[in-house]
């Protein structure tokens, strides 16, 4: 008896059935984060480029103006705007301000301002010129900012979400027969994944199962960025 228990768990040693598997499952969670992590850094960083260059380009505009009226700063706002694209402009706000310091004690005293947006960045310009210029110049300070929103941070915690509900729904039919007990069991995440996947096992219908669920949220990702896109 104890031979052939020493010969079971040598065999199961030296099994490799169901390895790939295995290892993909323990890897597979991590490659996905990183994955996800770069897509939402490379957003940032464009998002980040995109502000410098909005806020560029409206502060060079209004200086090659001698002066400006609503409707050019209007048109520059809009111009601003323009440079966001594909990314929404709904919490994108603009402080635009002309700044001239006293001829006797240099103090920067607002000429004029632009707001636009809600609660608009920038409260404190005046302190922010002060020591810019020399009694007598001007300034002309842009202060854009701008909300971002991950791209994919919804899209996963609807994942995460539907996933909790799909477990939910399946764990009155894990032990009952039928047509409905069949449907809710299939579709239960944690009986293709813990039951399958993660002994090693991959049948067809998993395979089914995990390439619909890739399916429909690349396709409801297409459409949010679509969305996005002409918002």
């Amino acid at each position: 008896m104890f031979t052939s228990l020493l010969n079971r768990l040598s065999k199961m040693r030296r099994g490799q059935q169901g390895s790939a598997a295995v290892e993909f499952a323990l890897i597979a969670p991590m490659m996905i984060a990183l994955f996800c992590a770069i897509i939402e850094l490379t957003g940032l960083l464009l998002v980040e480029r995109k502000i410098i260059s909005a806020t560029q380009t409206v502060s060079d505009l209004v200086t090659q103006e001698t002066s400006v009226t609503s409707q050019d700063l209007d048109d520059i706002v809009r111009a601003g705007r323009l440079i966001f694209d594909p990314y929404p402009t709904g919490m994108l706000t603009f402080n635009i301000a002309s700044i001239r310091y006293n001829t006797d004690t240099g103090v920067p005293e607002l000429v004029w301002q632009r707001l636009v947006g809600a609660n608009p960045g920038g409260s404190d310009i005046l302190s922010q010129a002060a020591g810019l210029g020399d009694p007598g110049e001007g300034v002309v300070i842009s202060y854009l900012t701008y909300s971002y929103e991950p791209l994919l941070g919804g899209i996963i915690t609807t994942l995460a979400l539907l996933i909790g509900f799909l477990w939910l729904i399946g764990l009155p039919f894990q032990n009952e027969d039928g047509a409905a007990a069949a449907v809710f069991n299939y579709i239960d995440f944690s009986g293709h994944f813990y039951n399958n996947f993660y002994n090693g096992v991959a049948h067809l219908t998993d395979i089914v199962y995990f390439t619909s669920v890739i399916a429909l949220f690349l396709f409801l990702a297409t459409r949010v960025v679509e969305s996005r896109r002409w918002r």
